[in-house]
């Protein structure tokens, strides 16, 4: 299954999208040990795929150069590179980041809050409030 890095670490202006990726996390971690309880765990095996910010769609990366977002961006080629790697080696979890950023996530949740916030200030200094971001197809020509 397909995640993302929302799924591990939760941030603001991202409520409904980290809860669906946290509900996508808590699935695969529950049929994992399902499968181990029911004596499957050497022959079915689960793998959950979190990847950060993919190159995908051009607005979006846009957007996030006028956040100032600094945010590793990785080509579709190198996710599916990482995900298919892990399913061969039976991993239950594959974080589809550069290895700084697995480090990262690995110790956000060992981290005090004000170092959490602190490090979400250097990586999103401009993300708009709830309500505040004009979308192109809201605004009146």
């Amino acid at each position: 299954a397909v995640s993302s890095t929302f799924g591990i670490v939760a941030f603001g202006r991202t409520v409904s999208y980290s809860a669906t990726k946290f509900g996508v996390r808590g699935l695969m971690e529950a049929l994992n040990e399902e499968f181990y309880m029911n004596g499957y765990g050497n022959e079915i095996f689960v793998t959950c795929v979190y990847p950060g910010f993919v190159a995908t769609r051009q607005e979006f990366l846009d957007y996030l150069h006028q956040l100032r977002c600094r945010v590793p961006i990785q080509t579709p080629d190198e996710v599916a590179d990482l995900a298919i790697d892990g399913v061969l080696k039976n991993r239950c979890e594959v974080i589809a980041s550069p290895l700084y950023m697995q480090i990262l996530l690995k110790l956000y949740s060992l981290m005090p809050n004000g170092i959490n916030r602190l490090v979400m200030d250097i990586f999103v200094d401009n993300v708009p409030r709830l309500g505040y971001r004009q979308s192109s197809m809201n605004s009146e020509s």
